[in-house]
């Protein structure tokens, strides 16, 4: 599905650290995916969708804007696939792919400026072997008619760790089965089954490695890894006239992420910045792990939907409904004794750290031991109502105007709404003009309103229980032991430095609304879209298309460090909600250290002149978001993100955000 998205003008693949696609530059968790009417867009993350071999397919539609009504729930493009049926003929086929490791490029390992390696990859490798079977015919003539596929895949990429010590042997082997069954029980009404599983299960093979001599050493670990899930769309079709057409269906979308190691229970990540190693490298690899993160979570989708197509004369009149109740299980948490993951950093004496401590002299660098946990489940309802008319209103002109009303519930734990919004109306109006009545020549154009949804991921971050405990330490050296063979090294904790910081998350689901702006507006988007299209024969065809698009607002947390009555005694924390406007959130109102009423953060001058007899004179000057902080992401070795001030040694880049500071002026004067 994503190579026929790239096909489209405008549709490029995202970053390589997230995946995905963008269409006309949106982010990649902006899109949606559509198999047979059933949405397989993961609602995690917004990054991905449950994938099928493309043969699977009978055809695709790529709307990268201007689309119908009927599609929402994204700001980006959508893609709608049609999964292939049988007929009354008996067919069959198959097809085999071969990807040989030596057949792909090199990957070029990444020095610092000194020539020490950080990024180890020269050596990785992946090789691919693909067999696809699929049949399809009827099983009972005119009547009942089936299509079914199946891939055996096998999978045996090869991995590095980056300081080139260890070595992971992994090999994929779960096939992919799906199909269709279609039965046509009346001439007025079809009865439609669509189902396919994309489970995939990996298991890596980790041997310690000398990568100058390119030699391997004893097993250390085995790593499991489970994606993928069962999809399944039930779809009843009913003419009830001439004129009127109903569509019914019911479906289930599931996607699994599932990490997990042998040695969970009894080794620690361990990790360590480039500039730490070039002065305290161990001689060994760090830890007896490669895995991190102990990782389970189950997705599921249960969707629900009904489309109706109603002819008056000229117009075509379509509407519907439909509803999705997505849930995430989810739980995770770090490998090894007390749940801890150790990071190794370089820092002077004096130097101030992360929690407010003071790094002491006689030490090379600090230890961060780092206690990650969170879980539960936790449930978004996403429902939606349109109506759209396409009206013919010349032989060559149709004009097409409709209205999509959405709304998002999304819950924590306990099944409370946190973050709800409804009645979010999306009008989208455009045209199509066949310009010379023949189809040869075509000028069309859009405008529409278009909301996103609040990933799952926030339900759970926010309202999970988030235990990220970090406590730092002074380095004391390496302790250097040996499992099966191998020796690795960890580091031998001096004293501790500073308090214990839980700031990120104690465990605890805190009040929400100090959480979450209780103002907070949804993601939308307006677009405009001018084209022209032109054919140049039977086979190709030129066109130009401009577009604009317009993000009205978006959603990020925010940390609101002080506020206007308690100054830095009133630190309400990081919050969900919009950069740029005003942020209304539960707080100390009377600087008693309590959160106690709603308050709302800026900073600002008010003048007031009462008029003579009645009335008054107001001005106001306002700065927003002048006390919330500069910050910095980094990223970790487990890909967890740090907020820190700092630029990460390891990528050599920080990224910076802050809410934008603004300036408003109001004078308001009543009589």
């Amino acid at each position: 599905m994503t190579s026929v998205a790239l096909l489209a003008p405008g549709v490029v693949r995202g970053n390589a650290g997230f995946g995905g696609i963008s269409f006309g530059g949106s982010s990649v968790a902006e899109n949606a995916f559509y198999v047979n009417g059933l949405n397989v867009t993961d609602f995690y993350n917004r990054n991905g969708f449950s994938e099928a071999p493309f043969a699977f397919y009978q055809e695709f539609q790529v709307k990268t804007g201007g689309y119908s009504v009927e599609f929402g729930r994204t700001t980006g493009g959508v893609v709608n696939a049609v999964v292939r049926s049988g007929t009354n003929e008996f067919q069959g086929g198959t097809q085999i792919t071969l990807e040989p490791g030596n057949w792909h490029s090199v990957a070029a390992n990444h020095y610092d400026d000194e020539g020490n390696r950080y990024l180890t990859q020269r050596r990785d490798r992946d090789s691919l072997v693909k067999t696809d079977v699929w049949a399809s015919g009827p099983i009972v003539k005119d009547k009942l008619f089936f299509f079914a596929m199946y891939e055996a895949r096998g999978a045996t990429p090869r991995n590095t760790d980056d300081q080139g010590e260890s070595i992971t042997y992994n090999n994929s082997h779960t096939g992919f089965w799906g199909g269709t069954i279609d039965w046509n029980i009346t001439d007025s009404n079809v009865l439609s089954l669509m189902a396919f599983s994309d489970r995939n299960s990996t298991t890596g093979d980790v041997y310690g490695y000398d990568y100058a001599s390119n030699t391997t050493t004893g097993k250390t670990n085995q790593v499991f890894t489970d994606t993928g899930g069962r999809n399944w769309a039930l779809t009843w079709t009913s003419y009830l006239t001439n004129d009127l057409s109903m569509k019914l269906m019911v479906g289930r979308n599931e996607r699994e992420a599932f990490t997990h190691s042998q040695l969970d229970v009894d080794c620690n990540r361990v990790a360590a910045t480039n500039a730490f190693l070039q002065g305290n490298s161990p001689g060994v690899q760090l830890g007896c792990s490669s895995n991190s993160t102990v990782y389970s979570r189950q997705d599921t989708r249960k969707q629900g939907r009904a489309d109706f197509e109603w002819t008056l004369g000229d117009h075509l009149l379509r509407f519907g409904y439909d509803h999705e109740d997505d849930t995430s299980v989810s739980s995770q948490y770090y490998a090894g004794p007390g749940a801890v993951y150790y990071n190794l950093y370089t820092a002077g004496a004096g130097a101030t750290l992360p929690n407010g401590g003071v790094m002491p002299a006689g030490y090379p660098g600090y230890v961060r031991a780092r206690r990650y946990q969170i879980g539960g489940t936790f449930k978004t309802l996403n429902a939606a109502y349109y109506l759209e008319d396409n009206w013919q209103l010349a032989p060559n002109l149709v004009l097409n105007a409709g209205v999509r009303n959405d709304s998002f519930d999304n819950q924590d734990a306990a099944g409370h709404s946190y973050i709800k919004m409804s009645r979010q109306i999306a009008p989208r109006v455009g045209f199509s003009w066949d310009m010379k009545g023949d189809g040869s020549a075509k000028l069309f154009g859009n405008l529409g309103r278009y909301y996103l949804p609040v990933a799952n991921v926030i339900n759970i971050k926010q309202a999970g229980g988030l235990l990220d405990e970090r406590t730092y330490y002074a380095f004391d050296g390496w302790d250097i032991r040996e499992l099966n063979g191998v020796q690795y090294a960890v580091p031998k904790l001096g004293p501790q430095i500073g308090a214990v910081d839980t700031s990120q998350g104690d465990g605890s689901v805190g009040d929400l609304r100090s959480e979450v702006d209780h103002h907070m507006d949804p993601v939308y988007q307006d677009e405009a879209i001018l084209g022209f299209q032109q054919m140049l024969g039977p086979q190709w065809s030129w066109g130009v298309k401009g577009t604009y698009r317009k993000l009205h607002n978006a959603i990020d947390d925010m940390e609101i460090s002080a506020t206007a009555q308690c100054g830095g005694d009133g630190y309400i924390g990081w919050v969900m909600g919009n950069p740029g406007k005003k942020t209304t959130v539960w707080g100390d109102t009377n600087c008693d250290g309590k959160p106690d009423g709603w308050l709302t953060v800026n900073a600002g001058i008010s003048y007031i002149l009462p008029f003579e007899g009645r009335g008054k004179l107001q001005v106001k000057l306002a700065v927003y978001n002048l006390l919330n902080q500069q910050r910095t992401v980094n990223v970790d070795q487990d890909l967890q993100t740090t907020i820190s001030n700092a630029t990460n040694d390891t990528f050599r880049q920080s990224i910076g955000f802050q809410s934008p500071r603004f300036t408003q002026l109001t004078v308001t004067v009543d009589f």
